[in-house]
């Protein structure tokens, strides 16, 4: 006799059931999974030894899309997206197994899979492959890029734990599921890069984040944060599909995804709830602070203007100096104007000194105060924000001064000076 594994009712028809068959203790490790739609009187064969490697053990139909099935055998899980004609074993971010059970989640929509000697694993979110498998995956191929609908998501609030943040390598904790926005996605080839645009319910353009696809199916998240804006004296990103810095959070809302990729696009609406835990939410002071936070962006805008102003100046002279290193004008001009540009980034970047300074007068260092003062993205605009900022833009306003008639005078004077010797390096940096 062979041993009954696991008889399934279906879930959209009373006549239809499927049993798992299982015959490996007589040394046959042939599948055996059967179909019945009529109560049982006759049963049709769905899987088989060209289908699938090891026997079976385990079955489910999805409760919402009847194509689509999955299949547990001794040999890994196996996923059928045409009601059982073809099988496809499941590979990614899941090991070649035993596969003994199998179930779907009504709420989460995941898929639960119990194992043999290697714990419960849980495919997160399955209804992209159930999307997939109610368009069709010929139609599916058909095109460029297409995005699967977005589930709502939760912006949760994470608070501090106390105690150790590590135990090393003497315990074992499976994977969390990712706090952010799940957007998956579909690309036919794998060619070029994908780029992601939010929008908000005005249809500004919020976010912008480019990714290197695989062909077939994809998921990214997206962690709610928005466009920032770069750090005084960072890098400079160059390209044409750069992802800009990361700004502060999206208040909850309503926001439309788009995805382009070689020439097409797809878009879906995304839903951003607010942590419903979360008491003495406002959302009128938020969307204060959301202002204040685009007030603070366009004044980092300038700084790091002038900071990048400074750094061109440093380069440009001391190629010019390596440009005709015998002409000693030119060489005492240029050390000259090296020092006035050490002296004005004094300003901006404190002098390296022992011990503890207690001093926040360059700019820069002020500038992050007014960052740090200001929180949290769900936190209200808080009167230190307020303080620092007027207080930066105090000492900013006779700073940013002195650095432009630096540039339209002395700089300008240097630049002329070195055009008549017929080297063009210098360029004139005065706004």
């Amino acid at each position: 006799a062979t041993w009954v594994q696991q008889i399934k009712p279906s879930t959209y028809d009373e006549g239809t059931a499927f049993v798992v068959f299982d015959d490996h203790r007589r040394d046959n490790w042939s599948p055996y999974v059967y179909q019945t739609t009529n109560y049982g009187r006759t049963w049709k064969r769905i899987v088989n030894d060209e289908d699938v490697f090891g026997f079976a053990l385990s079955f489910v139909q999805d409760p919402i899309e009847p194509n689509l099935m999955f299949l547990g055998t001794e040999g890994g899980l196996y996923v059928s997206m045409d009601g059982s004609e073809t099988w496809s074993k499941w590979t990614h971010g899941y090991p070649t197994v035993p596969t003994m059970d199998l179930a779907i989640h009504p709420r989460e929509h995941d898929l639960i899979i119990g194992t043999f000697g290697r714990a419960i694993w849980i495919l997160d979110d399955i209804r992209p492959i159930r999307e997939a498998t109610t368009l069709g995956m010929n139609k599916l191929k058909e095109k460029t890029v297409h995005l699967f609908e977005i589930p709502d998501a939760t912006h949760a609030i994470i608070g501090p734990y106390w105690g150790y943040r590590s135990t090393g390598n003497g315990m074992f904790f499976g994977e969390n599921k990712p706090f952010n926005a799940a957007i998956s996605f579909y690309v036919k080839e794998k060619k070029g890069r994908v780029k992601m645009e939010i929008s908000d319910q005005t249809g500004k353009i919020v976010r912008t984040r480019y990714y290197a696809p695989d062909a077939g199916l994809n998921r990214v998240y997206w962690g709610f944060e928005t466009d920032g804006v770069r750090s005084p004296g960072s890098r400079v990103q160059t390209g044409n599909e750069v992802t800009p810095p990361s700004g502060y959070d999206a208040l909850p809302g309503t926001y439309t995804v788009k995805l382009t990729y070689n020439g097409q696009s797809s878009s879906q609406p995304i839903n951003v709830l607010r942590d419903q835990r979360v008491e003495g939410w406002d959302l009128a002071a938020l969307e204060e602070k959301q202002a204040f936070i685009a007030k603070y962006y366009e004044l980092n805008n300038e700084v790091v203007e002038a900071v990048d102003q400074l750094n061109e100046a440093q380069d440009i002279v001391g190629k010019i100096q390596q440009l005709d290193e015998d002409n000693e004008e030119l060489q005492t001009k240029s050390k000259e104007m090296k020092q006035k540009l050490a002296e004005l980034r004094k300003l901006f970047y404190a002098e390296p000194v022992q011990g503890n300074r207690g001093d926040d007068s360059p700019i820069t260092s002020q500038f992050r105060n007014v960052r740090g003062k200001m929180g949290g993205s769900y936190e209200p605009l808080s009167q230190a924000a307020e303080y620092a900022y007027d207080n930066f833009v105090r000492n900013w306003t006779p700073v940013k001064q002195k650095l432009n008639g630096f540039f339209k005078n002395e700089w300008n004077s240097y630049k002329s000076f070195v055009e008549g010797l017929n080297l063009k390096l210098v360029k004139s940096l005065d706004n």
